[in-house]
């Protein structure tokens, strides 16, 4: 049962290799996410067509991932210091797995408490499947793969850290919303959602410190986002 919980000892090497430049890095790449999905939302504003803005989303979230990948490149640091790795790839996708089947059972109990939805099932066309996978992958490598373990080297506590990154990950789902209403509330995002958002960050945290593989997390992320949208909406 411990196993299930001890962080991996590949996981804590890399992490105490970092330095107080990897964590400004860090820090200086949500900043640059933060500030592109809010020009998404000043672009909402606008009247360009719905086609040009769902291109700009997907544009907007390449850009970021290919300033991450950058970021790796000036620092010297392969796809393995951001989880992708063939070491340990069958446990961590077992844990996804897990994590996943656990995560859904809290989403359900949410849904419940909320009063969300009734339970129901709807199809989901392929693109919006495919879409699902790229925004997991795109999430998983920038929060958990690259923001996360450097994080460790401006806060020492893996609590404080891990903690700091969720609200981090939260935080970056509230920009299109504030742009939209041109003011900043943290009331404009439903407890519901606020508390799926803060749950999946910790399930996939879990993944990735537990095995120092990330596409565990990329599979409970994916998945959680096709589960999520199959629920009907009451």
């Amino acid at each position: 049962m411990t196993a299930l919980f001890r962080t991996d000892s590949e996981y804590l090497r890399c992490t105490g290799q970092y330095t107080i430049a990897d964590g400004i890095k860090a820090v200086a790449l949500f900043l640059f996410c933060f500030v592109s999905v809010y020009v998404l939302g000043l672009l909402c504003l606008t009247n360009l067509s719905v086609a040009f803005l769902n291109a700009a989303n997907y544009i907007s979230y390449v850009i970021q991932l290919l300033v991450c990948l950058l970021l790796l490149w000036i620092s010297r640091q392969g796809a393995s210091s951001v989880g992708l790795t063939g070491t340990n790839l069958g446990k961590s996708m077992g844990f996804g797995l897990i994590g996943t089947v656990v995560f859904a059972l809290c989403v359900l109990g949410l849904h419940v408490a909320f009063g969300e939805a009734q339970f129901g099932l709807q199809r989901i066309p392929l693109t919006i499947i495919l879409s699902f996978l790229f925004f997991a992958i795109q999430e998983e490598i920038i929060y958990r793969g690259y923001i996360q373990p450097r994080m460790m080297a401006l806060i020492s506590n893996p609590a404080v850290s891990t903690i700091l990154t969720a609200v981090l990950f939260l935080l970056a789902h509230y920009p299109v919303k504030w742009a939209a209403i041109g003011s900043f509330s943290l009331t404009i995002l439903p407890p519901f959602y606020v508390i799926c958002l803060l749950l999946l960050h910790f399930f996939c945290d879990w993944v990735y410190r537990t095995t120092n593989c990330l596409y565990g997390a990329i599979l409970l992320h994916f998945l959680y986002n096709i589960f999520s949208a199959m629920l009907l909406a009451s």
